[in-house]
Parts: structure tokens; sequence; C-alpha cells
């Protein structure tokens, strides 16, 4: 079994969590956990499509308490910083959502200005990884190999969610000419999914060597 993700986490598949390994080499202590996907209602509140569908940090003993935004990407600014903690004034889960009220935002238009702002936590203050489990951040950079062939495939670019699903880019070699191909969007789910390996930072693709082939 690949492990789960805990940023919206694949059905089925290995699921990113909520504490790296100690051979993981991603050092930042910061995660993703989700994204700013409108407003709701008139007081500021906003929904977030989380990137684990347990969502863990959003109820119960374990809830966070502060987080910080990070704004969409840009031509400008292609890896904007996080801002300062802002304190968490409430949490509710509905339909998959979090529906999350900030504070200092409190009007359905400072609501809307957040729309696509990413929410990022610091690692100290996540629920601790469960058996199984792995960050969505920490799946960039990994080795892609074919579960079938043992040929390896690329390198993971991004990782991104769409709706229910997390999906990853894959960056395949130079070819022999020095040409790079495209790269390939996967998603995180079985049965293209197959292992996940934290401590080798390799994850297994099944099923899918012919998207590689070179055009």
């Amino acid at each position: 079994m690949p492990p789960t993700l805990n940023h919206d986490a694949p059905h089925d598949a290995p699921a990113p969590g909520q504490s790296a390994p100690a051979t993981d080499t991603n050092t930042d202590t910061r995660r993703l956990i989700g994204t700013i996907t409108a407003a709701r209602g008139l007081g500021g509140e906003v929904k977030v499509r989380p990137y684990d569908t347990a969502m863990r940090w959003a109820e119960g003993p374990a809830r966070l308490q502060t987080v910080m935004l990070q704004a969409p990407a840009s031509v400008l600014k292609p890896h904007p910083a996080p801002s300062a903690p802002l304190a968490i004034e409430r949490i509710r889960i509905a339909n998959g959502l979090a529906i999350v009220k900030l504070a200092g935002i409190n009007t359905r238009n400072e609501a809307e200005a957040l729309k696509g702002h990413k929410l990022v936590a610091a690692l100290d203050d996540l629920p601790p990884l469960q058996a199984g489990e792995v960050y969505a951040d920490d799946l960039q950079g990994m080795s892609v190999i074919s579960h079938d062939t043992q040929r390896v495939l690329g390198t993971v670019a991004t990782v991104m969610s769409a709706g229910d699903t997390l999906y990853i880019d894959i960056a395949p070699p130079a070819q022999a000419n020095g040409v790079q191909s495209d790269t390939v969007c996967v998603p995180y789910t079985q049965p293209f999914i197959a292992e996940v390996c934290p401590d080798t930072r390799t994850l297994h693709l099944a099923g899918l060597d012919s998207m590689f082939d070179p055009a």
C-alpha cells in the first residue's frame, strides 16, 4: 500500500500525513494543509479544501490554534513566503471542507480576497503522522520508479489538488538527445500509486509506463 497523504488524501492510496520521518530531506518546519476556495457567509469565514480528508487538525484536542497564509504564486513572486501566524477563531467541518474563521477577517469581501491562498501550519502544531502516512509536501522531489519494470520514470515536480483528488506532476528524465519531455500529471490514487517509501525518497507507479515513452 502506498502511504496516505495528509494533504488531500488520495482515495485508498498512500496518504501524506503529519510528521516527517527523520530521514526526510524536507527541512522546512511548515506544511501546507489546504487551499481557500471561497468565502462562506457574510462574517469573514472561508471554505478550505484540505490536503487530507481526515482533517485531524480541525477538531478535538489537536485542533490548530494558529495558521499562516500563503498567497498564490505569480510571475513576480513564484515562491511567496507565508504570512505571520493568524489566530483561528473557530473551525468546523462541512461536506468535506473546513469552514475557518481567521482573526482579522470579518467581512465577506475580506474573505473573498483570500481565495486561492494556501493555509500553512507549523509542523510542531500538527497532529503526529499515523502509520503509513506522509506529507503531500514531502512527495515533491521523490524519484518515481515503475512498479512493473523498475524503470526510472522521473521526479515529482509538483503536487496539486483539484476537487477531492491530489495529483502529482512528474518530470521525466531528459532524453538521450538532451530534449526534456513534458511533465506527466498522475492522480495520487490506487491503482496508479503502488508504494511510497519516505526513507528512500521513492514513489512506485503502476500501469503507466507508456505515458513516459518518448513521443
